[in-house]
């Protein structure tokens, strides 16, 4: 049985029948049409049947409903169970024909073929084709069943030589038929599938040549479709879809009406359609996953994939996707995506050239500092988006309500409300998943999900048994802010606590720290290993801090070490800066800060030389102000310092100078005295991050001097 992922309603989700068995499969099945609670439908076409079993006349019977419904499957049961041995049962589809000549003689020849070849039935067979050469002498050149058309300009001569007439013909046809008394049953599938012409050509052959005693008819159809069809042939005319709906009244007399698929049908072919999806590709739904897709089941699946087919084809479409990645992807957000691709092709396009408006987080509050002009600017043109790829008089709400289940920034905009979430993990909202959402496979510059969950299971330990170890490393120095954010995620999740992990980790941040513009990565895995620290015992988490302090430059363990003893940060508190933990910050920098230079120190440096600062201000003070660092050099480290990132060519400036930060370490009353002279003669440098100055060891110096010179002269003069 099914496992149950949808939670709307309590039910046994294996159904009396299945659709399911064959996605990639239009072909319908007898065995289809017993399910969905169809069973009282098949048992009124039975008794209907039976009834005109034991008439002579002709009835024309309507199966009714959407395409995709399943009326080929009825159509199909109704052969093989829905009639007694006694009929004879031809199956009709002007679909298969190229023209109205073809079409007409494939009538009269699927007519003749329902009796036998031996007997009355030969006789049958013969009258028919008599019948047909009366009613259509002149047709296409095209060979069946009884027809020959080479004579049929001959055939024509003759019925006028020897006062033939169709009633004739006709009426040599009946007798024979009541004669014969067996029951024919004619099914025609796909009408609404063929041109106006065709249609009305088909519809007179039922009506008025068709209409012989003992032989009935069982017409499959849409019925919406078939009035704008008829609608627009020369004999309704003006897309008139009264006149329409008269003339379809006037060939059929009984109609049966596909009833629509009951919720808790619905509720049940879509569970077994995502149990097999779940079996085939390897998705799974957790508790939150499955509350999330019964909320999109009822804004936005159930409203639309409202036949059998539709949903078929949805899975189908689902099961494209490569091996492995149900590992790689949200599930719920696969399923949306999807749905835009089988039912909303043109919004699924649109989706990628509007890549840039819709992934990442909304900015936070910023809908509150907004103009109301402003908002309903950013509404309208969502607004237009979508009307121009779908049509303005489209019913928007489902889509809508699938673009804001995937993306939050399309939800503030277009709900017009101020959001504070966090994106869903793997979701299309992050920008480093959304293009595996359309292209269904991993990209060569890509990194699997997969391949970080097993080389954090190792943790480092053993690298040669884990390839994926190396596929990691690869890519850090690849691509380091995919990279070290996936990592991040996958520290969290698997919450490492071996020494090697640890170490690991480092050395990879390490190796991207000296890639251009990997900080939105680094921030991640410094958040991430900052939290995990915090919530491991002392003991541990001294063990884990030391671990990262051996590797390299220390980075991951300075800016991991200062986020965990801040203030609290979620459920987990701040860690305790214990004197064991401010010796290891101060034995690490005392390693690592051999070879800097106060006056030249970089943008790699420099927020190791401020994390130290933060954690051990008594060591980095008699760092700072040591015999060997002159006054000057212990100025100038306070100028700050940027770098405008994602510009190419971008060379760090000076920005200012951090008088507040200095006056925590320096005497400036001591290094007025000491620079006596230098301030005496400085050229006035100022610096901003508006009008920044060129990151030089002469210009840093310039605005030390001068923020040293206009602090003295801005205080009193002593007496």
């Amino acid at each position: 049985m099914p496992t149950i992922i949808l939670r709307a309603f309590t039910v046994n989700a294996s159904q009396d029948g299945s659709v399911m068995n064959d996605w990639f499969s239009d072909d319908a099945s007898a065995d289809d049409a017993q399910g969905l609670g169809r069973a009282p439908l098949l048992e009124q076409i039975t008794a209907a049947l039976e009834r005109a079993e034991r008439q002579s006349a002709s009835t024309v019977f309507g199966l009714v409903g959407a395409w995709g419904s399943g009326k080929t499957s009825i159509l199909k049961w109704v052969r093989d169970h829905g009639v007694s041995d006694r009929w004879r049962v031809i199956e009709f589809n002007p679909w298969d024909y190229q023209d109205s000549e073809a079409l007409q003689i494939g009538f009269l020849a699927e007519l003749a073929n329902a009796f036998p070849e031996k007997g009355k039935g030969d006789r049958l067979r013969n009258l028919v084709a008599r019948f047909g050469d009366a009613i259509a002498p002149l047709t296409a050149p095209v060979a069946l069943a009884g027809f020959d058309p080479s004579k049929s300009v001959s055939a024509l001569a003759s019925m006028i030589a020897t006062n033939r007439s169709v009633s004739e013909e006709r009426e040599r046809l009946v007798s024979m038929l009541n004669a014969l008394d067996t029951p024919v049953l004619v099914l025609l599938d796909d009408l609404d599938r063929i041109s106006a012409d065709e249609l009305l050509l088909t519809l007179k052959l039922v009506r008025q040549l068709g209409r012989l005693p003992h032989v009935h008819y069982l017409l499959a159809y849409d019925e919406r479709t078939l009035l704008d069809v008829l609608a627009k042939t020369s004999l309704v005319g003006d897309s008139s879809s009264e006149r329409a709906k008269a003339y379809l009244e006037k060939v059929v007399q009984i109609r049966f009406d596909i009833p629509t698929i009951r919720p808790t049908d619905h509720l049940g072919l879509m569970n077994e359609g995502l149990s097999s999806l779940s079996e085939l590709r390897g998705f799974q739904f957790s508790e939150p996953d499955s509350a999330r897709l019964t909320h999109v089941y009822s804004r936005v699946l159930a409203p639309s994939l409202q036949t059998p087919r539709s949903i078929k084809r949805f899975f189908a479409q689902a099961a494209t996707v490569g091996p492995g990645m149900h590992a790689e992807l949200d599930p719920v957000d696969y399923l949306v995506v999807t749905w835009l691709r089988t039912m909303e092709p043109t919004v699924w396009s649109m989706i990628q050239r509007e890549r840039e408006h819709l992934v990442g987080r909304p900015p936070s509050s910023s809908l509150s500092r907004i103009s109301d002009a402003d908002r309903t600017q950013r509404l309208q043109r969502w607004q237009k988006a979508l009307a121009l790829v779908r049509g303005s008089d489209a019913a928007v709400e489902p889509v809508a309500a699938a673009l804001c289940s995937l993306f939050p920034r399309f939800m503030a905009e277009w709900q017009q409300v101020d959001l504070a979430t966090e994106l869903t993990p793997r979701g299309a909202a992050d920008d480093a998943y959304f293009e595996r959402y359309f292209e269904l496979g991993l990209r060569a510059d890509d990194l699997s999900d997969a391949a970080v969950h097993d080389a954090m299971r190792f943790g480092g330990e053993d690298r040669r048994r884990d390839p994926s170890s190396a596929l990691v490393e690869i890519a850090v120095r690849a691509n380091p802010g995919l990279a070290l954010s996936k990592l991040a995620r996958e520290a969290e999740r698997q919450s490492i606590e071996t020494p090697a992990a640890f170490s690991w980790l480092a050395s990879l941040y390490e190796a991207a720290a000296s890639v251009d513009d990997p900080f939105s990565g680094q921030r991640m895995l410094e958040n991430a290993v900052a939290t995990r620290i915090r919530s491991l015992p002392a003991e541990p988490a001294d063990v884990a801090l030391e671990s990262l302090s051996h590797v390299g430059s220390g980075r991951l363990f300075f800016q991991s070490l200062r986020i965990a003893v801040r203030a609290r940060y979620g459920d987990v508190p701040q860690l305790e800066m214990t004197a064991r933990r401010r010796m290891l910050a101060r034995s690490t920098a005392t390693r690592v800060s051999a070879n800097w230079d106060l006056t030249s120190m970089d943008l790699e440096y420099r927020p190791l030389a401020w994390a130290w600062a933060d954690l051990d201000a008594e060591g980095f003070t008699e760092w700072l102000t040591k015999s060997d660092h002159p006054s000057l050099h212990q100025l100038t480290f306070f100028v700050s310092i940027h770098l405008v990132r994602g510009r190419p060519g971008a060379r760090p400036q000076l920005s200012g100078y951090n008088l507040d930060d200095a006056a925590s370490f320096l005497d400036f009353e001591r290094l007025g005295e000491e620079l006596a002279s230098e301030l005496a003669e400085v050229d006035p440098l100022y610096a901003s991050t508006f009008e920044g100055e060129a990151d030089t060891q002469a210009n840093r110096k310039r605005v030390a001097l001068t923020a040293l010179r206009d602090l003295l002269a801005s205080r009193p003069a002593s007496d």
